[in-house]
């Protein structure tokens, strides 16, 4: 007798259409839903982590923006100094001799460069004679905000009356550079050392 050509009954044949059905549902639950389901579990979780890490761009990004307001405050909407690249004499000489245009008579000699590290530091004496106070307070001021960096220091003054007042002022006026884009040249020197 062959079992294999056996034909199945009604009943036979809904079991068989049963085990089917469970098997299929088996394989579908195993690799099809369970995969969707840790896929699912995952992907909220890598969203969760996403929405915290959101979250705190967001807080960063107001921190930022509360601070450029500050800073604008402060600033005043204009721009600061900035600090140039080596060599910047030739920019540092012209600017000089714009804003001293407001005094009588005046000299500028350059007195020492020197080197911290990429910080460079270029001095001038400055020599000048005006009018009045307010004349030296506005040099001053145009020297303050002027676009490269710099300090006034050893600021003095004499007055002297006669036909017509004058005020001459003595200052010294350090620049501030940096190495970093700046190139190197026989002017510069080595580091924690000074050319006059």
């Amino acid at each position: 007798m062959n079992r294999l050509n056996k034909d199945f009954n009604v009943a036979e044949r809904i079991l068989l259409i049963i085990l089917g059905i469970l098997l299929v549902g088996v394989v579908y639950y195993y690799f099809v839903h369970l995969a969707v389901a840790n896929n699912i579990t995952s992907l909220k979780a890598e969203k969760e982590s996403l929405e915290y890490e959101l979250m705190g761009l967001e807080t960063q990004a107001r921190t930022l923006r509360k601070m450029q307001r500050e800073m604008d405050e402060i600033n005043g909407g204009k721009d600061k100094p900035r600090l140039e690249s080596y060599n910047n004499s030739r920019s540092e000489i012209g600017l000089l001799n714009d804003i001293l245009t407001a005094a009588r008579e005046y000299t500028v000699t350059a007195s020492s460069v020197t080197r911290n590290g990429d910080l460079i530091r270029r001095s001038f004496v400055i020599n000048f004679t005006t009018d009045n106070y307010d004349t030296v307070e506005h040099i001053a001021e145009r020297l303050n905000k002027s676009r490269c960096r710099c300090l006034i220091e050893d600021m003095s003054f004499s007055e002297s009356k006669g036909i017509q007042e004058t005020v001459q002022v003595s200052m010294v006026v350090t620049f501030y550079e940096t190495m970093v884009g700046g190139e190197p040249d026989a002017g510069l020197p080595s580091d924690g050392d000074s050319k006059r």
